[in-house]
C-alpha cells in the first residue's frame, strides 16, 4: 500500500514529459486492440499492485496510454490502433522493465504479454546488493500512507514521532496529537480499535514496529463513523520472506528514556506465524508557569505558579499470531496481545497568592508536590476467517475481536509552607474494568470489471465500571482520611449495531463510490446517588461519497463527503467531582450530546520530473461542538468540565511538494492554512471566536553515501482560537543521521530533537470574572541513539494476504 502513490508518480512523470515533448499519435486504423499482462515480484512471485505500465508508439515515441496494475498484478490497456509499440513497467523500489517489439494487427488485435517479473531495487535480499529509496508519503483516493522507515527522526521513538512529519496532523510539545485541528479522531491498530485515548495509544506504539500509518480524513461507510476529523490506522510489520527471520531494536536518550522491541517470524506457502515483544520507558520533563486571576466584586485574587514537571510513559507487551491458508480460497487468522501501560507525572510548584486591593487574608507563599500514576493492563484476541468465491475479488470475511482490561489510577497532592508545614493533602484512587467485543461480517461482490457492491454488519458491545475514592490529610497527624461525600462509582454500557452498503463504479474517466451506514446506539450510564440512569436510544445515518476525475497527463481531481459522529468519552460524562490538584477540580457532564460532523474535501494531484505536488481543500462543520471549559469553583479554585458550546466551522487548504532537488538532496514541504470559526452559547452568554490558523513543515533528506543519510526537519504550528481563548504558535526542528553497518544488516541512528529548545505550549483562557495564562517549555535538546539488527534478511510485508493494508480499505481505484 505504501508504494501506491510512488508508482503513480513514475507513471505521471513519463506521461507528462512525453505529452509535453511529442506530437499527438497519428496511427491509422480502428482502435480495437488490447494489451494485457501480469506483474509479479521477481523474488517472492507475489503480485505487484499499482505498478505503472506506460505504452509508447514506436513510430514517434509518443505516449499512447497507461494504467496501473490491480491487486492481482493484472493490467489492461484497451482501444489501441494497429501498429508497433513498446512499454515500460515501473515501480518504486524495483528496476524498470522494458518490453519491446509489441505489435497490434487487425488479425491479432489482442496481445498478452504474460508474466512480467520485476527485480527488486531497494533492499539487500539474499545477498544481492540493491540500491533505491522509498517515498515518505503515498497518496490514495481516500487516504495518505506514511512510511516510518523513511523518517529518520522517528527511529527509536513512537507513532507520535512519525506523525510530527505527516500532512494533516499536528503534534504539540507535550505529545498531544490533533488531526486537522481536532483531537477527536479514531485510532485503529491493524484495522481494529484500541481501548486507549488517541494520543495515549499513539505514544505507546514503537515506531520500529510500524510498517505504515494511514491518515483517513473522510473514511468510507465501511469504517466506524467515530471521530470528528477521521481515522489514524496503524499497520504493524509482518514478514514476507519464507523461513525464519526477524528484527531487533534498542534505543536510549539523554533524558533517561530507554527501550527495545523485537519481532521474529516464520513463513511458508501455507503458514505465517510471528511473535513480537516490546518494552519502552519514555521520559518527558519541562518547566511550567501559570497565572490565574479570579475576580469577586471589587477584589481580584492572583495565583502565580512556577515549577518543574516530569513525566514518564511505560509500555510493554507481547503479541503473537498465525495466518493459515486452509485452501487456496480459505484463510484463517488468529492473533493476540497482552500489554501493560503506565503513565506517571510529577511536579514541584511554587505558588504565590495575593489580592488587589491588598488583604493579608489572601497572601500566601507555598509549595505543592503533585504526583499521579495511571496504569492500564489489557489483553486482546482476534479471529478472522476469509473465503474467496473466485479470483475476481468476490469474497466474504467474518471476524470477532475481544479485548478487556483493568486500570488503576492514584493521585497525591501535598501543599506546604516554605518551612515544610503541611497546609493541604489530597489523595484519590480510581479502579476500573473495561470490556469491548466486536463482531463483524463484510461481503464484496464485483458485479463486473467496472462495478462493485459491498455490504456488512457490525456489533460493538462495550462496558466499563469505575470506583473513585477521595482522601484528605489530617493536618495534625498527616494521616489520610477518606471523605465519603466525594466517593463515587459508575457503570457504563454501550451497544452499537450497524449495517452498511457501498456501490463503486466507473464511467469514462470518472470513478465513484456511494456509501450509507446506519447505526443504532443503546447507552446506559449509572451513577451512585442518581435515581435514574442516563440513557440514549438513537438511530443515525452516515452517508459517504468519493469521486475521482482523471485529467489529461494523468492528473487527478477527487471529491469526497462523509458524515461522522464524535461520541463523548466515558470520563467526559461522569457527574461527580474529583480533585486534580490544590487549585483545580473536575467534573463530567452526563447531558453532553454527541458531535455530528459534515466533512467535505476537494483534492488535486500532479506529477513533474522527479517530484510531485498535491493540493487539498476542505470544509468541516461540527454540530453540538464539545469543548473543555473552566469556571471559578470557589475562591481561586477552578472547575474544569465539558459543554456543548455550539457549532464550529473549519475551511482551509493543505499543499505538499516532494522532489529531488539534486541527486543527493530530497525535499518534502507541506503547508496548511485554514479559517476557524466557533460560535454558540456558553453559560448563558452568546460568543463568537475566529482565527486564521496556519502551519508548515520542511523535511530535507541528504544522501551522503550509499550507507549514510542525514535528515533535517523543521515544523511551525500557528496560533488558533478556542471557545474560551487562544493557543499560541510554536516552532521546533530535529536533526538525524542514519548509518548502515555490517553489510547493511545493522543500522545506527543518531538524533537530536528540538535542536534550539524552541518548542513550547502556551495558552490564554478568558471567562467571566477570571483569566488564565499557561506556558509549558520542555527540556531540550534531547539526544537519542537507536541500533537496529535485521537477521535472515527480514523484509516487512507491504500488504496483507488479501491485498489490503487494513480493515476497511477502499478499492475504488482498482478499476
Amino acid at each position: 500500500m505504501k508504494k501506491i502513490f510512488l508508482s503513480v508518480v513514475i507513471l505521471f512523470t513519463s506521461l507528462l514529459l512525453t505529452a509535453q515533448q511529442s506530437k499527438p499519435v497519428n496511427v491509422a486504423g480502428p482502435k480495437a486492440g488490447m494489451l494485457t499482462g501480469v506483474v509479479l515480484e521477481g523474488v517472492s512471485n507475489t503480485p505487484v499492485e499499482y505498478a505503472n505500465v506506460a505504452l509508447y508508439s514506436k513510430r514517434d515515441s509518443s505516449v499512447v496510454g497507461g494504467t496501473v496494475t490491480d491487486s492481482k498484478g493484472v493490467f489492461k490497456i484497451a482501444k489501441l490502433a494497429p501498429g508497433p509499440y513498446y512499454a515500460y513497467v515501473k515501480f518504486i523500489g524495483f528496476e524498470t522493465e522494458l518490453i519491446n517489439n509489441i505489435r497490434i494487427t487487425p488479425g491479432e488485435p489482442n496481445v498478452d504479454l504474460g508474466v512480467i517479473r520485476l527485480r527488486p531495487g531497494a533492499e539487500n535480499i539474499e545477498g544481492v546488493e540493491i540500491v533505491g529509496e522509498r517515498n515518505q508519503i503515498v497518496y490514495k483516493l481516500d487516504k495518505k500512507i506514511i512510511t516510518p522507515a523513511t523518517i529518520i527522526s522517528s527511529q527509536g521513538g513512537t507513532a507520535v514521532d512519525v506523525l510530527e512529519n505527516t500532512p494533516s496532523v499536528q503534534v504539540d510539545i507535550e505529545g498531544n496529537v490533533s488531526l486537522r485541528g481536532s483531537e477527536n479522531f479514531m485510532v485503529l491498530i491493524d484495522g481494529r480499535p484500541t481501548p486507549l485515548d488517541p494520543s495515549d495509544a499513539l505514544q505507546q506504539i514503537p515506531a520500529s514496529t510500524i510498517e505504515n500509518i494511514e491518515i483517513i480524513t473522510n473514511p468510507s461507510a465501511k469504517y466506524d463513523p467515530d471521530g470528528t476529523s477521521g481515522i489514524i490506522n496503524i499497520i504493524t510489520k509482518k514478514n514476507m520472506l519464507e523461513g525464519i527471520s526477524g528484527k531487533i531494536n534498542v534505543n536510549a536518550d539523554t533524558k533517561g528514556a530507554y527501550g527495545g522491541d523485537g519481532l521474529i517470524s516464520f513463513r511458508n506457502s501455507k503458514l505465517n506465524a510471528f511473535v513480537g515483544i516490546n518494552y519502552n520507558q519514555r521520559v518527558r520533563t519541562g518547566h511550567r508557569t501559570l497565572e490565574n486571576h479570579n475576580i469577586f466584586n471589587d477584589t481580584t485574587l492572583y495565583t502565580l505558579t512556577e515549577g518543574d514537571r516530569g513525566g514518564g510513559r511505560l509500555s510493554a507487551g507481547i503479541k503473537a499470531g498465525i495466518d493459515y491458508s486452509i485452501t487456496d480460497k480459505d484463510i484463517i487468522s488468529i492473533n493476540g496481545r497482552v500489554s501493560q501501560m503506565a503513565f506517571e507525572r510529577n511536579s514541584t510548584n511554587n505558588y504565590t497568592e495575593y489580592s488587589l486591593p491588598y488583604s493579608s487574608a489572601y497572601e500566601l507563599i507555598s509549595i505543592s508536590d503533585d504526583n499521579s500514576k495511571r496504569s492500564h493492563d489489557f489483553y486482546s484476541g482476534n479471529i478472522m476467517y476469509q473465503h474467496l468465491f473466485n479470483d475476481d475479488g468476490h469474497k466474504i470475511e467474518a471476524s470477532v475481536n475481544y479485548q478487556a482490561g483493568t486500570s488503576d489510577d492514584i493521585s497525591l497532592n501535598e501543599k506546604t509552607t516554605e518551612n515544610g508545614t503541611l497546609l493541604l493533602g489530597q489523595k484519590s484512587t480510581e479502579i476500573g474494568e473495561d470490556r469491548d467485543i466486536r463482531i463483524k461480517v463484510d461481503y464484496v461482490y464485483p458485479i463486473s470489471d467496472k462495478y462493485k457492491l459491498e455490504a456488512g454488519y457490525q456489533s460493538r458491545l462495550e462496558s466499563e465500571a469505575e470506583d473513585y475514592l477521595y482522601y484528605e490529610a489530617d493536618l495534625s497527624t498527616g494521616e489520610y482520611i477518606n471523605i465519603p461525600s466525594f466517593n463515587n462509582n459508575s457503570a457504563y454500557t454501550r451497544n452499537i449495531h450497524a449495517v452498511y452498503g457501498m456501490f463503486a463504479g466507473e464511467y469514462s474517466k470518472i470513478s465513484y463510490q456511494l456509501g450509507l451506514r446506519g447505526e443504532y446506539t443503546d447507552r446506559v450510564m449509572e451513577h451512585e446517588g442518581d435515581d435514574e440512569p442516563f440513557t440514549i436510544n438513537r438511530f443515525d445515518l452516515f452517508p459517504t461519497l468519493h469521486t475521482a476525475f482523471q485529467l489529461p497527463a494523468e492528473q487527478q481531481i477527487y471529491v469526497s463527503y462523509a458524515r461522522r459522529i464524535e461520541r463523548p468519552r466515558n470520563w467526559f460524562l461522569e457527574p461527580f467531582l474529583s480533585w486534580m490538584d490544590a487549585y483545580n477540580i473536575r467534573t463530567g457532564n452526563p447531558e453532553l450530546l454527541p458531535e455530528y460532523i459534515d466533512s467535505y474535501e476537494l483534492g488535486y494531484l500532479n506529477q513533474f520530473e522527479d517530484s510531485y505536488f498535491s493540493f487539498e481543500g476542505f470544509f468541516r462543520q461540527t454540530h453540538n461542538k464539545v469543548e473543555r471549559t473552566r469556571t471559578t469553583y470557589e475562591g481561586n479554585i477552578m472547575l474544569n468540565s465539558f459543554e456543548n458550546v455550539g457549532t464550529d466551522y473549519s475551511t482551509g487548504v493543505e499543499a505538499m511538494y516532494n522532489g529531488k532537488l539534486t541527486k543527493w538532496w530530497t525535499l518534502t514541504a507541506t503547508g496548511n492554512l485554514y479559517h476557524y470559526l466557533v460560535k454558540g452559547e456558553l453559560y448563558g452568554k452568546e460568543f463568537e471566536q475566529t482565527s486564521i490558523n496556519y502551519g508548515g513543515r520542511l523535511s530535507n533528506t541528504f544522501t551522503i553515501s550509499r550507507n549514510t543519510r542525514m535528515q533535517l526537519d523543521g515544523m511551525y504550528r500557528g496560533p488558533s482560537a478556542t471557545a474560551q481563548g487562544e493557543m499560541k504558535g510554536f516552532f521546533f526542528s530535529n536533526l538525524s543521521l542514519k548509518q548502515q553497518l555490517l553489510d547493511r544488516k545493522m543500522t545506527l541512528t543518531l538524533q537530536v530533537s528540538d535542536i534550539f529548545g524552541t518548542g513550547k505550549h502556551e495558552a490564554y483562557i478568558y471567562g467571566e470574572n477570571y483569566y488564565s495564562h499557561y506556558v509549558f517549555e520542555r527540556d531540550a535538546p534531547v539526544f537519542r541513539a537507536t541500533l537496529t539488527w535485521n537477521f535472515n534478511n527480514y523484509r516487512p510485508d507491504r500488504k496483507s494476504r488479501n491485498g489490503e493494508s487494513g480493515d476497511g480499505d477502499m478499492q475504488i481505484d482498482d478499476f
